[in-house]
């Protein structure tokens, strides 16, 4: 129990395959990993608006 992996399959990773930033049993790693997926999708669909590709 020492070990900060977790078994995929139990659902620990909030859906990710990588390990969150400060272990899987904290909050802090899901909300910094939320973020950046949000900051990068919004960041790609104002560069594609843009450059008129949507």
């Amino acid at each position: 129990m020492g070990c900060d992996y977790r078994d995929p399959d139990r659902g620990d990773g909030f859906g990710q395959n990588v390990p969150l930033p400060g272990g899987y049993s904290r909050a802090f790693g899901l909300y910094q990993s939320a973020a950046l997926i949000t900051v990068g999708t919004v960041g790609l669909f104002f560069l594609f608006r843009k450059f008129d590709w949507l």
